[in-house]
C-alpha cells in the first residue's frame, strides 16, 4: 500500500511539474530532462541532453538542478498536503522514501536545499 501511495503522490507532482513546464513554453525541455530526475549526478549524460535540445552543456546543468529543486519543492509541498501538521513532512518524507529502493530515493536526498 506505501508504495502504491508513493508511487501515486510521485505521479503527481511529475505531472504538476511537466504543466509548470509546459506553460513556461518547456515542455520539449521537461521530457528530454525528466528522467534525470532519478540520476545521480555524476550519472547524468550532460553532452547528450545538450546535444539533443541544442544547448550548452552548463545550461543543461543549471536547467537539470532547477529541475530536480522544483521537483523537491513541489513534493514537499504535496506531502503536506496529506497531513494535519505540516511540522512533520520530512518525516513522512522518510517513509515515502522507504518505499522505494534506488534510484528514486535520490530524488530526495537533498530536502533542505
Amino acid at each position: 500500500y506505501d508504495r502504491e501511495w508513493a508511487v501515486a503522490l510521485l505521479e503527481r507532482v511529475i505531472v504538476s511539474l511537466r504543466e509548470e513546464c509546459v506553460a513556461e513554453g518547456k515542455g520539449e525541455r521537461f521530457d528530454h530532462l525528466k528522467s534525470y530526475l532519478t540520476l545521480e549526478k555524476g550519472g547524468i549524460p550532460y553532452a547528450s541532453a545538450a546535444a539533443a535540445l541544442a544547448m550548452d552543456e552548463g545550461a543543461v546543468r543549471v536547467a537539470v538542478h532547477r529541475l530536480r529543486k522544483r521537483y523537491r519543492e513541489l513534493l514537499r509541498h504535496e506531502v503536506a498536503q496529506t497531513l494535519a501538521d505540516p511540522a512533520m513532512v520530512d518525516e513522512e518524507l522518510r517513509v515515502l522514501m522507504g518505499a522505494f529502493a534506488p534510484p528514486y530515493s535520490l530524488v530526495f536526498q537533498k530536502q533542505k536545499s
